[in-house]
C-alpha cells in the first residue's frame, strides 16, 4: 500500500479528515507533532469521565459511550513520577464492538508528559484512584503531574450517618446526584435511620435512574443507568433519595 501524505493536506480538509478517526487514532495523530496536537480537540471525541489509577503500572481511562479506551503506562521505577520515563505504552479498546491492544512507542516520554499531553487533547481534569501508590509515590510528586488532586478522605463512620438528617432538613449540597463512600464497612440500618422514616426496595426490584452515560456517569462499579433494592428517604419538599449498602462501600442517588 503507498503511504498517503495525510499532513500535507490543507488545514481544513484535515479537521474534516480528524472528524471521522477512531480514538486510538487520534491519540496516535496527537503525539506527531505541536500541528497535529492542535488538530486533536476535545470536540473530536466525547469521554463521560476519565480515571487514572497510580501504581507500579499507570492506568488512564477513558468511559465513552459504549466501550472503554485505556491507556497502561508500564513502569517499575520508583522516584518522582513527572519524571519517570515509560518503559512502554499499551492502549486498550474494548467494549460492545471492540476487543483490541495497540503498543505505542513515544520516544523520550515520561508519564509526566503522558498525563500532560493527555490533559492537553481533553478537559484539563481527570479523577484519580489511587489504590497502591502511596509507599511509592508521595502526594507532591503525583499533584506535579495533575492539575486536580482528589485526596482519599480518612472518614468515620458518623459522618455518612450525619449526612443524610443534613440532606432531609435541606442543608446538604442542593445538587446532589450520586455520592459515594468506597471502602465503607460498618453499615448498620437500624442506626443509620435512626428518627427517619424510611422504605426497604425489594432486591429484585429494578429501577431506572436516567439515560446511561448521560448524566450518573460514574460509579465505584463502572456507569450504571438501573438501580436495584436499597433503602428510600423522602424530604418534605417530596425528593426521594436512595442509599445502597454493599459489603465494602455507601452509595447515595437522589432522584429528580
Amino acid at each position: 500500500m503507498t503511504p498517503f501524505p495525510l499532513l500535507t493536506l490543507p488545514t481544513k480538509i484535515l479537521q474534516d479528515v480528524v472528524q471521522n478517526l477512531e480514538v486510538n487514532d487520534l491519540i496516535a495523530l496527537s503525539v506527531l507533532s505541536k500541528r497535529t496536537t492542535m488538530l486533536v480537540t476535545p470536540n473530536n471525541f466525547f469521554v463521560y469521565s476519565k480515571e487514572a489509577k497510580i501504581g507500579h503500572i499507570v492506568w488512564i481511562r477513558f468511559y465513552m459511550h459504549d466501550w472503554l479506551f485505556a491507556i497502561q503506562l508500564n513502569t517499575e521505577i520508583v522516584g518522582p513520577l513527572k519524571s519517570i520515563s515509560v518503559d512502554n505504552v499499551k492502549i486498550y479498546l474494548a467494549g460492545v464492538d471492540h476487543d483490541e491492544e495497540y503498543a505505542w512507542d513515544y520516544a523520550g516520554s515520561s508519564i509526566g508528559n503522558w498525563i500532560k499531553h493527555l490533559l492537553t487533547i481533553k478537559e484539563p481534569y481527570i479523577d484519580i484512584t489511587c489504590n497502591d501508590s502511596i509507599e511509592k509515590f508521595h502526594s507532591d510528586s503525583i499533584r506535579s503531574i495533575f492539575p486536580i488532586w482528589r485526596f482519599s478522605y480518612n472518614y468515620q463512620l458518623r459522618i455518612p450517618e450525619r449526612f443524610q438528617p443534613l440532606w432531609m432538613k435541606h442543608k446538604a449540597n442542593p445538587r446532589l446526584e450520586h455520592l459515594a463512600f468506597i471502602h465503607f464497612q460498618g453499615f448498620n440500618e437500624e442506626t443509620f435511620f435512626k428518627g427517619i422514616n424510611y422504605v426497604t426496595v425489594d432486591e429484585e426490584e429494578e429501577r431506572f435512574f436516567c439515560e446511561e452515560n448521560e448524566r450518573f456517569t460514574y460509579s465505584h462499579n463502572g456507569y450504571r443507568a438501573y438501580v436495584s433494592g436499597g433503602y428510600d428517604i423522602k424530604r418534605e419538599d417530596g425528593t426521594r433519595m436512595s442509599i445502597f449498602a454493599y459489603v465494602n462501600h455507601l452509595e447515595f442517588v437522589v432522584w429528580n
